[in-house]
Protein backbone atom coordinates (compact mmCIF):
# COMPACT_ATOMS: atom_id res chain seq x y z
CA UNK A 1 0.00 0.00 0.00
CA UNK A 2 1.40 3.44 -1.37
CA UNK A 3 2.03 6.20 1.27
CA UNK A 4 1.30 9.43 1.28
CA UNK A 5 2.68 10.71 4.72
CA UNK A 6 6.61 11.35 4.51
CA UNK A 7 8.99 9.19 7.16
CA UNK A 8 9.13 12.42 9.15
CA UNK A 9 5.63 13.65 9.33
CA UNK A 10 4.31 13.01 13.77
CA UNK A 11 1.56 11.19 14.04
CA UNK A 12 -1.75 13.10 14.38
CA UNK A 13 -2.49 13.45 17.64
CA UNK A 14 -6.03 11.78 17.41
CA UNK A 15 -4.45 8.93 16.96
CA UNK A 16 -3.10 9.05 20.57
CA UNK A 17 -6.31 10.92 21.94
CA UNK A 18 -8.80 8.48 20.82
CA UNK A 19 -6.30 5.54 21.35
CA UNK A 20 -6.72 4.50 18.21
CA UNK A 21 -3.86 1.63 18.02
CA UNK A 22 -4.94 -0.04 21.54
CA UNK A 23 -8.35 0.00 20.11
CA UNK A 24 -8.38 -1.61 16.62
CA UNK A 25 -5.12 -4.12 17.62
CA UNK A 26 -7.43 -6.98 18.44
CA UNK A 27 -9.52 -6.70 14.62
CA UNK A 28 -7.26 -9.25 12.86
CA UNK A 29 -3.97 -7.65 11.29
CA UNK A 30 -1.99 -5.55 14.14
CA UNK A 31 0.26 -4.72 11.46
CA UNK A 32 -1.30 -2.52 9.48
CA UNK A 33 -2.77 -0.64 12.62
CA UNK A 34 0.74 0.00 13.56
CA UNK A 35 1.38 1.32 9.69
CA UNK A 36 -1.85 3.94 9.31
CA UNK A 37 -1.09 6.43 7.36
CA UNK A 38 -2.37 9.91 7.00
CA UNK A 39 -2.36 13.08 5.12
CA UNK A 40 -3.07 16.89 4.91
CA UNK A 41 -3.53 17.14 1.48
CA UNK A 42 -6.31 19.16 0.20
CA UNK A 43 -7.44 16.48 -2.13
CA UNK A 44 -7.66 13.37 -0.93
CA UNK A 45 -9.24 10.92 -3.26
CA UNK A 46 -10.07 7.03 -2.02
CA UNK A 47 -11.39 4.35 -3.68
CA UNK A 48 -11.78 0.62 -3.48
CA UNK A 49 -8.83 -1.36 -5.13
CA UNK A 50 -8.71 -5.05 -6.73
CA UNK A 51 -7.01 -6.04 -3.91
CA UNK A 52 -10.77 -5.39 -2.21
CA UNK A 53 -9.36 -2.65 0.22
CA UNK A 54 -9.44 1.15 0.45
CA UNK A 55 -6.56 2.79 -1.05
CA UNK A 56 -6.15 6.80 -1.30
CA UNK A 57 -4.08 9.45 -3.10
CA UNK A 58 -3.82 13.24 -3.22
CA UNK A 59 -3.90 13.00 -7.23
CA UNK A 60 -7.20 12.42 -9.38
CA UNK A 61 -7.25 8.89 -9.76
CA UNK A 62 -7.89 6.61 -13.13
CA UNK A 63 -11.82 6.23 -12.56
CA UNK A 64 -12.54 9.56 -10.69
CA UNK A 65 -16.32 8.71 -11.11
CA UNK A 66 -15.55 5.45 -8.83
CA UNK A 67 -13.25 7.67 -5.81
CA UNK A 68 -14.75 9.58 -2.80
CA UNK A 69 -13.00 12.58 -2.78
CA UNK A 70 -11.89 14.30 0.63
CA UNK A 71 -12.04 18.19 0.11
CA UNK A 72 -9.59 19.46 2.64
CA UNK A 73 -9.05 23.01 1.68
CA UNK A 74 -8.19 23.36 5.83
CA UNK A 75 -5.74 21.36 5.68
CA UNK A 76 -6.69 19.15 8.27
CA UNK A 77 -4.65 15.89 9.45
CA UNK A 78 -6.43 12.71 8.16
CA UNK A 79 -6.37 9.06 8.98
CA UNK A 80 -7.22 6.63 6.42
CA UNK A 81 -8.55 3.41 8.40
CA UNK A 82 -8.63 1.03 5.35
CA UNK A 83 -11.22 -1.75 7.49
CA UNK A 84 -12.77 -4.08 4.97
CA UNK A 85 -9.64 -6.41 3.96
CA UNK A 86 -7.10 -4.93 5.66
CA UNK A 87 -7.58 -3.46 9.93
CA UNK A 88 -11.10 -5.87 10.24
CA UNK A 89 -9.92 -9.49 9.27
CA UNK A 90 -11.40 -11.32 12.58
CA UNK A 91 -13.29 -13.98 11.08
CA UNK A 92 -16.11 -13.68 14.21
CA UNK A 93 -16.27 -9.59 13.22
CA UNK A 94 -16.45 -10.02 10.01
CA UNK A 95 -19.88 -11.94 9.96
CA UNK A 96 -22.40 -8.69 9.23
CA UNK A 97 -20.21 -7.25 6.93
CA UNK A 98 -17.50 -4.66 6.85
CA UNK A 99 -17.36 -1.47 5.50
CA UNK A 100 -14.52 -0.46 3.37
CA UNK A 101 -13.12 2.43 5.18
CA UNK A 102 -13.52 5.34 7.55
CA UNK A 103 -11.79 8.79 7.53
CA UNK A 104 -10.22 9.59 10.84
CA UNK A 105 -9.77 14.11 12.13
CA UNK A 106 -9.61 15.33 15.25
CA UNK A 107 -13.57 16.16 14.94
CA UNK A 108 -15.04 13.71 12.46
CA UNK A 109 -14.93 9.47 11.91
CA UNK A 110 -16.38 9.31 8.34
CA UNK A 111 -17.41 5.51 7.47
CA UNK A 112 -17.64 4.81 3.55
CA UNK A 113 -18.94 2.20 1.67
CA UNK A 114 -17.99 1.61 -1.95
CA UNK A 115 -20.79 0.22 -4.56
CA UNK A 116 -18.72 1.34 -7.45
CA UNK A 117 -18.86 -1.89 -8.95
CA UNK A 118 -23.02 -1.56 -9.69
CA UNK A 119 -22.97 -1.43 -12.89
CA UNK A 120 -27.00 -1.39 -13.20
CA UNK A 121 -29.13 2.22 -12.40
CA UNK A 122 -32.14 0.60 -11.67
CA UNK A 123 -34.17 1.90 -8.90
CA UNK A 124 -33.84 -1.52 -7.49
CA UNK A 125 -30.68 -2.38 -8.18
CA UNK A 126 -29.83 0.79 -6.34
CA UNK A 127 -31.88 0.04 -3.22
CA UNK A 128 -30.57 -3.49 -2.98
CA UNK A 129 -27.18 -2.36 -2.79
CA UNK A 130 -27.92 0.34 -0.59
CA UNK A 131 -29.75 -1.95 1.61
CA UNK A 132 -26.31 -4.03 2.00
CA UNK A 133 -24.41 -0.95 2.30
CA UNK A 134 -26.16 0.39 5.47
CA UNK A 135 -26.15 -3.07 7.43
CA UNK A 136 -22.08 -2.69 6.63
CA UNK A 137 -21.62 0.38 7.53
CA UNK A 138 -24.07 0.11 10.49
CA UNK A 139 -22.52 -3.23 11.91
CA UNK A 140 -19.20 -2.04 11.49
CA UNK A 141 -19.84 1.10 13.86
CA UNK A 142 -21.96 -0.23 16.16
CA UNK A 143 -20.82 -4.10 16.24
CA UNK A 144 -17.06 -3.43 16.01
CA UNK A 145 -15.49 -0.03 16.19
CA UNK A 146 -17.43 1.58 18.98
CA UNK A 147 -17.31 -1.27 21.61
CA UNK A 148 -13.66 -1.33 20.19
CA UNK A 149 -12.95 2.07 21.60
CA UNK A 150 -15.08 1.82 24.92
CA UNK A 151 -12.87 -0.74 25.79
CA UNK A 152 -10.22 1.74 25.83
CA UNK A 153 -12.66 4.17 27.96
CA UNK A 154 -13.40 6.21 24.60
CA UNK A 155 -17.08 6.86 24.36
CA UNK A 156 -15.93 7.61 20.42
CA UNK A 157 -19.45 9.36 19.60
CA UNK A 158 -18.87 11.68 22.17
CA UNK A 159 -15.41 12.23 20.80
CA UNK A 160 -16.14 13.00 17.03
CA UNK A 161 -18.71 13.82 15.03
CA UNK A 162 -19.94 9.91 13.04
CA UNK A 163 -21.35 10.44 9.51
CA UNK A 164 -22.08 7.63 7.31
CA UNK A 165 -21.53 7.54 2.90
CA UNK A 166 -22.42 5.18 0.77
CA UNK A 167 -20.63 5.72 -2.77
CA UNK A 168 -21.93 4.76 -6.33
CA UNK A 169 -20.19 4.88 -9.54
CA UNK A 170 -21.34 8.84 -10.01
CA UNK A 171 -21.48 8.27 -13.64
CA UNK A 172 -24.81 6.28 -13.17
CA UNK A 173 -27.68 8.15 -13.42
CA UNK A 174 -29.80 7.45 -10.48
CA UNK A 175 -32.32 9.35 -10.54
CA UNK A 176 -34.90 6.60 -10.39
CA UNK A 177 -34.10 5.89 -6.52
CA UNK A 178 -33.19 9.33 -5.53
CA UNK A 179 -36.65 9.21 -3.43
CA UNK A 180 -35.36 6.05 -2.55
CA UNK A 181 -31.54 7.54 -1.15
CA UNK A 182 -33.65 10.31 0.19
CA UNK A 183 -35.95 7.86 2.41
CA UNK A 184 -33.15 5.85 3.36
CA UNK A 185 -31.22 8.71 4.68
CA UNK A 186 -34.41 9.79 6.89
CA UNK A 187 -35.13 6.43 7.81
CA UNK A 188 -31.44 6.02 8.97
CA UNK A 189 -30.96 9.61 10.99
CA UNK A 190 -34.54 8.28 12.89
CA UNK A 191 -33.24 4.28 13.87
CA UNK A 192 -29.57 5.64 14.65
CA UNK A 193 -29.14 9.16 15.49
CA UNK A 194 -26.63 9.99 12.83
CA UNK A 195 -26.43 11.10 9.24
CA UNK A 196 -26.13 9.09 5.90
CA UNK A 197 -25.27 10.38 2.53
CA UNK A 198 -25.33 9.30 -0.81
CA UNK A 199 -22.62 11.01 -2.44
CA UNK A 200 -19.01 11.40 -3.71
CA UNK A 201 -17.43 13.76 -1.54
CA UNK A 202 -17.34 15.58 1.28
CA UNK A 203 -16.00 18.93 2.55
CA UNK A 204 -14.03 18.51 5.82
Amino acid sequence: MAKLKNSGDPQPLVISRLKVVAALQSCGNAAAVNNLDYSKSVDLYSYDTDAKYTEWDKSVPANPTKAFHLINTLQKEVVLLPLDNCIVKDAHLVVGGVTDSAFLTNDELLFVEFKTNVTSSTKDALKRNSKKARRQLWHTYDGILKPKFAAQGIIIDDEVDIEFYIVFDSSLVVTAASASFMNQMTQFQNEHSHPLFFTNEREL
